[in-house]
């Protein structure tokens, strides 16, 4: 009796997603560095509070959003290490 032998190879595309996962890395670490450099700004008066603390508004947002990206990129490849399995 024959034995049948199937092999199968999969490649993904990962360019994009490897791009995108640097540029979040990227922003996080300008972040970190802004917001280093506003605690020495307003601990030397050299800002005001009100400006001090509007900074901490936008870089909170952008936090947000790329915490969100960083997450949807998790998904995409929990999603794509699925569907390998099947």
């Amino acid at each position: 009796m024959a034995i049948a032998r199937l092999e199968v190879e999969i490649g993904a595309e990962i360019k994009d997603f490897q791009s995108k996962l640097a540029k979040s890395l990227k922003n996080l670490d300008l972040l970190k560095r802004e917001q280093r450099s506003l605690s020495d700004a307003f601990k030397d008066g050299t800002i005001t509070s009100k400006r001090y603390y509007d900074a901490l508004a936008r870089n909170s947002s952008t936090l947000k959003k790329t915490t969100a990206d960083v997450s949807s990129y998790k998904s995409q490849i929990t999603g794509l290490g699925k569907g390998m399995g099947k």
